[in-house]
């Protein structure tokens, strides 16, 4: 089950990173709106972080001593 999350891993960094390029591109013309860009970025990365963290903490497998 982890194997299956290595592929959207690497969309975690690039969310914000693709929000923050799209506002340095189109600031100018969207102006106060930029939010609307940034916010849901942000909030993208963050749900794909939950995805990953509760998967890796429901095959969890302790360390014997």
């Amino acid at each position: 089950m982890v194997d299956a999350l290595l592929p959207v891993v690497w969309l975690i960094p690039l969310f914000p990173a693709l929000g923050a390029f799209l506002n340095g591109l189109f600031g100018r013309l969207i102006r106060k709106k930029a939010h609307w860009v940034a916010v849901p970025a942000v909030f993208l990365s963050f749900l794909f972080s939950l995805a990953v963290f509760a998967t890796l903490l429901k095959n969890h497998q302790p360390h014997q001593v």
